[in-house]
């Protein structure tokens, strides 16, 4: 969606506030994981957005607009807790390309989105809930909590690297595994990894094994 956004604001007049940051304001009414959409200049510098600009910092120097230059495609970037949100959110940086006299593309600016993860939250509830006493966490590709089953646990992106309950398993297969959990308790865990644009992430599911 990205990049299509980016492609279509190319073709209106990048002067024209009005019509861009309408076009923003519906992106994100359009799509749910979308908290914030911004466009900057040429310089990285945020002009036009679908929110207030106060406090808006050059983008420049941050990876994933970095990596976007260099590329001269769409690039996201890793997990983050938001300054403004205050949960984990991941932002995607499209190029905005103007075509020049000659036809040849000339870099005019980016679409920036903050996108949350609350769908990957949702899917994750509604899986675990039949389960009574079952719950699901998924990890980044850091292997940091980012999204909890529990609507009422807000992911801190917990690190769980150094936990041999967590430890990945030699290849994509499903590992199920025995251990214990952050209090101490006995539970069983299925991991599972799964791929999020070339980021390889992991879904536990874990049930208590007391009885078991």
């Amino acid at each position: 969606q990205m990049t299509t956004l980016a492609n279509a604001i190319a073709l209106q007049d990048l002067r024209d506030r009005e019509l861009i940051e309408a076009m923003l304001r519906n992106h994100c009414s359009t799509y749910p994981p979308c908290m914030a959409v911004t466009v900057t200049d040429v310089e990285g510098e945020p002009r036009m957005a679908s929110h207030p600009l106060e406090g808006a910092t050059n983008l420049a120097k941050r990876d994933y607009y970095k990596a976007m230059l260099a590329t001269g495609r769409t690039a996201m970037s890793g997990v983050q807790m938001g300054w403004t949100f205050l949960r984990p959110t991941i932002h995607i940086a499209a190029p905005i390309w103007k075509n020049a006299a000659d036809g040849s593309p000339v870099f005019a600016g980016a679409v920036i989105t903050a996108a949350g993860l609350s769908f990957l939250q949702d899917l994750a509830t509604r899986t675990v809930e039949p389960f009574g006493d079952m719950h699901a966490e998924i990890l980044d590709d850091e292997q940091r909590v980012v999204v909890h089953s529990s609507p009422l646990r807000t992911p801190s992106l917990t690190e769980r690297s150094g936990s041999p309950l967590y430890a990945p398993g030699s290849d994509s297969a499903t590992v199920l595994r025995d251990g214990r959990d952050d209090a101490g308790q006995p539970v069983r865990v299925a991991l599972a990894p799964f791929t999020v644009e070339k980021r390889t992430w992991m879904v536990a599911v874990m049930r208590s094994a007391i009885g078991w």
